[in-house]
């Protein structure tokens, strides 16, 4: 891996190592999208779509680097309310789906 170098300089911004003999940038963006819809007052149906970014990093213990995880995450899901809002019952299903996940 590429992420920690000898040598070099590298001046790319935000992330930038502090480390003396390492020198490596790791970028992402995240982000999420949210859908709602209210057939009434008490009920809610939702659909999301998010998009994470953990940075990679450097191991000390001298074996190098590791990569940048990333993760889809879907979401589909109701929320209602019952009996004059004293029962409230939610339900939601999700799926992640991670590449490079650090563990």
């Amino acid at each position: 891996m590429e992420a920690c170098r000898p040598s070099g300089t590298n001046e790319d911004w935000p992330l930038r190592s502090t480390l003396p003999w390492c020198d490596a940038t790791f970028r992402g963006t995240m982000w999420g999208s949210r859908l709602e819809f209210r057939p009434t007052d008490d009920h809610i149906l939702y659909v999301g779509l998010d998009r994470g970014y953990k940075s990679g990093g450097f191991a000390l213990g001298g074996g190098g680097g590791y990569e940048p995880e990333k993760i889809w995450a879907y979401s589909l899901g109701t929320k209602s309310e019952f009996f004059d809002q004293r029962l409230q019952f939610n339900l939601e299903a999700f799926v992640y789906n991670y590449q490079d996940m650090q563990i």
